[in-house]
């Protein structure tokens, strides 16, 4: 590659200085060396073309030929004693089939890679006139008033050549601005150099006749010799070519506009007057050349702007210098001050993949976690201080997988609203009081006699309450403090949580000195305080308006010498759409797990182990990869929409999850998603959006099970059928049953009632409702409000609503048996 570049640098300079020994060659032999010359350039470009098609399509490759043909038969025109009446005429050929060749090539190149926005077209419709004009004004009116070779074909040659050469001088110079290549760069400023020579001797060949070779022919050896030189620069930009409103184009066109508006003042002002084509060409040398000098300084600083930028995307290494070595103070300022952000950015980058890490390793941690909360329920037998060990070491683990997600959700933050700001919402209560816990014990670790428990059974599956959780977070830190201080040296502080009566429960306590009774009925308002030298009584009375706020009540009991106990008494909200409060299965049934982590196996195997008879008639499978899953899927066909699916959502070294799984297979429907990462707002909506719900992959051990016969069910129940003799042998059949059945005729008035109704109760709805309703759509609006057992009652066969594989289907005889 170095070689290749030395040698094309050493070829530009050789190019370089063979045009300007063209200038010292006497005047006599000049002409025929000048021709030469550019016979042997337009050879050195179609040789080009012709070794790297890669980068030319077959317009470019007509007009390289075509202008080498017009080149050569030029040069036998001017050097034979007697040239063939053909060869003028083939000249001009060539050169027109040149330009309309160059025309499509570059047409084609503004459409495919710089189309057109609308200031361009204003642009362009302004070069082309100005050309055109210049053209026709100039050279084209001239020969037909001159009357030199007067045929319908140079007449017809002449007036294509030159209003098709308007349209490539006008997009050569547009590309001319916008280019970000050096190989479009010089290309276009040589097209441009040909086309503007090609005034002067147009002029000179077809209204003076002349046989001479005129200075400006310099001119077109100079836009050949630019030509070939841009076949030898390589790299093009992807985009080739800058936006129009780029500070590149913008400054380049400032500068043409003042060009233009300084010749237009000169003219004006008759300081010049372009008596010919001659001085024409030659002031448009001159505006040409300064024009270049000024792109070419904004196309390298623009161009040192986008190295730094693709370096900084590429995650390079960005040089304080600048590629070009124009030593701007700003560009070289800016390099700096990017390369600073760069390396600020691969740091912050660097800890949060370390956060990222450390995110992974705690969820993977919680998996044989759960396993473990399982054993731990049948640890009777063995002695006490071997279960105290054990209690200890699990709670310690929960702790350090706990404090690790905690950090990485605190880095992860973008935007944490203050407490005083948060909104409440509905909130998972054992998603807070755990992390909490690990911080207090954390916090007291330096103290081997303080213990801190936590007690989260069964009791406290699916407690949610509407909260703010940073500050409910705070509240339960502080009541967690007071009570640590009031242990002494040693003692225990127990947290639990449970249920009662519709209240979530939250229990502090304990096994301290005790609060005397006096005191009791102070604590909790302004300025009570209990057991703290100068203490204010603040923090139980901001704990006590917060709860309340919330609809709750914190109540403070306690006996002199055995302890206190807070409790923290909220009202249950209804758990989200996504959260399962049981797992209904009725016998025969087919629950496919998938995870990576033969823990979570275990916990479900000992679940299903645990329902004793009833769990026999369970089909349990275990998935650990993606593969074996859609494995069991494909070759399932009647199984696959009955079963029950428990998929993890992270499948380590896989890229699919449990949900995209769900999605391929179909089944989201059916689709219970295990997963520690339920909290994240991003996989709930995904849930939703497959008909999906999620079990937090800590409940594992807790979430209730429950098989049940599909013919036999018990508590309560909602029928909406229009017919009265229906609901009528119904009511009936539920009384016979000892079951609780309300009845409907129209679907508004059970859907108002159902509202504050269990998730678990069970709907009958007839599938042909009064007024053209269909059953099934109140199905899913049911659905949507998060009750899962839902039957509609038909006499159509359940094929007809296979799309909706979780909806039951049964005739219409009730379901209770006599």
């Amino acid at each position: 590659m170095l070689t290749h570049l030395k040698a094309a640098g050493l070829f530009r300079i050789f190019i370089l200085l063979s045009a300007a020994a063209v200038t010292l060659v006497p005047s006599e032999q000049r002409a025929a060396l000048l021709l030469a010359f550019e016979t042997l350039a337009s050879f050195g470009v179609v040789a080009f073309v012709l070794l790297d098609k890669t980068r030319h399509d077959h317009d470019w490759s007509v007009a390289a030929a075509a202008l080498l043909s017009g080149n050569i038969f030029c040069l036998l025109n001017h050097n034979l004693q007697e040239p063939s009446k053909w060869l003028f005429p083939m000249e001009e050929a060539s050169y027109t089939i040149y330009i309309l060749a160059a025309a499509c090539y570059l047409i084609r190149t503004y459409y495919s890679n710089a189309r057109f926005e609308k200031a361009e077209a204003g642009v362009f419709a302004l070069l082309f006139a100005g050309f055109a004009f210049l053209s026709a004004r100039y050279v084209l009116f001239p020969f037909f008033q001159a009357g030199h070779y007067a045929s319908a074909f140079f007449y017809i040659s002449s007036t294509l050549y030159r209003f098709t050469e308007a349209i490539v001088v006008a997009i050569a110079l547009l590309l001319c601005m916008k280019a970000r290549s050096r190989y479009w760069f010089y290309m276009m400023h040589g097209i441009t150099l040909l086309s503007i020579s090609s005034i002067a001797l147009g002029y000179n060949t077809g209204v003076m006749n002349e046989s001479g070779i005129p200075v400006q022919e310099y001119g077109w050896l100079w836009g050949i010799l630019i030509i070939l030189a841009a076949q030898t620069y390589q790299g093009r930009s992807n985009p080739p070519f800058a936006r129009w409103d780029s500070a590149r184009v913008r400054l380049v066109w400032f500068i043409f506009l003042f060009n233009v508006a300084l010749l237009l003042l000169l003219y004006l002002s008759e300081a010049f007057v372009a008596r010919d084509a001659f001085q024409l060409t030659s002031l448009l040398f001159i505006v040409l050349g300064l024009w270049f000098v000024a792109n070419l300084i904004a196309f390298r600083i623009s161009e040192d702007i986008y190295l730094l930028l693709d370096n900084l995307q590429g995650g390079r290494d960005i040089p304080a210098r600048t590629a070009f070595g124009l030593n701007i103070y700003e560009a070289e300022l800016f390099a700096e001050k990017l390369k600073t952000a760069y390396d600020t950015i691969k740091s912050q980058s660097q800890m949060a993949a370390l956060a990222e890490l450390s995110a992974q390793v705690a969820h993977d941690i919680r998996s044989p976690l759960a396993a473990l909360d399982t054993v731990l329920g049948d640890t009777s037998q063995l002695p006490e201080e071997k279960r105290t060990m054990i209690r200890a070491a699990v709670g310690r683990i929960k702790d350090i997988a706990n404090d690790l997600l905690e950090k990485h959700r605190r880095k992860s933050s973008t935007s944490a609203l203050s407490a005083a700001a948060e909104p409440a919402g509905v909130h998972l209560l054992s998603a807070i009081i755990e992390p909490a816990i690990t911080e207090k014990r954390l916090q007291f670790r330096g103290n081997p006699r303080v213990e801190i428990y936590s007690s989260l059974g069964p009791d406290s599956y699916g407690l949610f309450a509407e909260i703010q959780p940073v500050e409910f977070k705070r509240t339960l830190s502080n009541l967690i403090n007071n009570g640590v201080e009031s242990l002494g040296d040693s003692g225990t502080v127990t947290i639990t949580l449970g249920q009662k009566d519709g209240k979530a429960l939250v229990v502090i306590s304990d096994n301290g000195k005790g609060i005397p009774p006096e005191i009791l009925p102070n604590l909790g308002q302004r300025g009570g305080t209990h057991g703290k030298p100068g203490g204010s009584g603040l923090g139980l009375y901001h704990a006590r308006t917060t709860i309340e706020s919330w609809g709750g009540v914190l109540e403070i009991g306690s006996e002199p010498g055995k302890g206190a106990t807070v409790t923290i008494s909220l009202p249950r909200s209804p758990a989200p759409r996504w959260f399962v409060p049981a797992i209904l299965l009725h016998p025969g049934n087919t629950v496919v797990v998938l995870d990576d982590d033969a823990g979570i196996h275990q916990v479900w195997q000992g679940r299903v182990d645990g329902l004793g008879a009833a769990g026999k008639d369970l089909r349990l499978l275990h998935f650990y990869s993606p593969a074996e899953f859609r494995a069991w899927v494909s070759s399932a066909t009647t199984d696959r929409h009955k079963a029950v699916y428990l998929l993890d959502y992270e499948l380590l070294g896989y890229t699919e999850t449990g949900l995209s799984l769900a999605e391929e297979s179909g089944i989201g429907e059916r689709t219970i998603l295990v997963t520690s990462r339920y909290e994240e707002e991003d996989i709930p909506a995904r849930c939703a959006a497959l008909g999906a719900r999620m079990i937090p992959k800590c409940f594992s051990g807790l979430v209730p099970i429950t098989i049940q016969d599909a013919t036999l069910h018990s508590g309560l129940a909602v029928l909406l059928d229009d017919d009265a003799l229906v609901r009528m042998n119904w009511k009936a059949a539920a009384r016979k049953a000892g079951c609780e059945l309300r009845a409907f005729s129209e679907p508004e008035t059970m859907m108002r009632e159902v509202a504050a109704l269990g998730k678990d109760t069970t709907f009958y709805i007839d599938s042909e409702l009064e007024g053209q309703i269909k059953g099934e759509e109140i199905a899913i609006k049911i659905k949507d409000m998060g009750f899962w057992n839902i039957t509609l009652e038909t006499g159509h066969p359940a094929e007809r609503f296979h799309a909706l594989p979780w909806l039951k289907i049964s005739g219409k005889e009730p379901p209770w048996k006599p």
